[in-house]
């Protein structure tokens, strides 16, 4: 008899130490996972969006290409100018992920890209994104004309990114200069700046916004947690896509 109430006492122990396990959500990839949770209790929540940033790296057809290989005259465009870069900033704007069903996410605001200045190469979004899968990525280069609206943006103000106000005011789509070796083995500079394009025709005067929407091919991606996407930005795409420029024709 005795035995038999030993045996009962330590089954209301063992069973006293069951009840008394922490429950809780016991899945680490949860947003409220619980170390100290030993029983899972259906509680878990998951993230529905996550961060996306967007870092910018150059190539020169396929060349890497940062400020370090300015002044160089390294470079041969697609007409066979020889040329260097000095200087390269440009401004992207409403970054858009193409869904499933063919419609977008508009993600407002923009990124002013200096090749001299190493932490603007990386986008970090001012929202996040929601989980899923995107056909592809495109934005704006430089403002629509929504957008670009003069003395708008404090932080463009101070870069000297204004447009000037006899051609549309505004602000630059992009700076983009350096140095080329003429046909008589000169060396003069060169300076493309894209930004509102004024168009005359006999007494009327037309503004163009001369943005241009990009849609980057064969970037697709599916965001299931915080990511980072590289866009590769082919410098002489600029010279050749979609008009071949001569530097000694065209260089300002």
């Amino acid at each position: 008899m005795k035995k038999l109430v030993i045996v009962f006492t330590l089954l209301v122990i063992i069973a006293s130490i069951t009840s008394c396990r922490k429950k809780g959500c016991t899945d680490t990839s949860a947003i409220n996972y619980d170390a100290e949770a030993k029983k899972e209790d259906g509680t878990c929540e998951w993230k529905t969006e996550h961060q996306l940033v967007l870092n910018f790296s150059h190539n020169y057809d396929g060349a890497a290409f940062s400020s370090s290989d300015f002044s160089e005259l390294n470079y041969t465009n697609s007409f066979g100018n020889v040329h260097s870069i000095t200087k390269l900033m440009y401004l992207i704007s409403d970054l858009r992920l193409y869904t499933l069903d063919g419609d977008s996410v508009i993600i407002e605001g923009y990124q002013l890209i200096n090749l001299s200045d190493p932490g603007t190469l990386s986008y970090e979004l001012d929202q996040q994104i929601p989980i899923g899968s995107y056909t592809g990525i495109g934005f704006n280069f430089g403002f629509d004309a929504t957008d670009n609206v003069s003395e708008a943006y404090p932080e463009l103000n101070v870069a000297n990114w204004s447009w000037q106000m006899m051609l549309g005011g505004g602000y630059h789509n992009m700076q983009f200069e350096g140095n080329f070796i003429t046909g008589v083995s000169d060396t003069i500079g060169f300076a493309y700046h894209m930004g509102t394009a004024r168009e005359i025709v006999g007494v009327d005067t037309t503004f163009q916004a001369n943005h241009v929407l990009v849609h980057l091919p064969n970037s697709g991606f599916t965001l299931s947690q915080d990511a980072t996407i590289e866009v590769k930005m082919n410098i002489a795409e600029w010279f050749k896509n979609p008009n071949v420029w001569d530097l000694n024709t065209y260089n300002a």
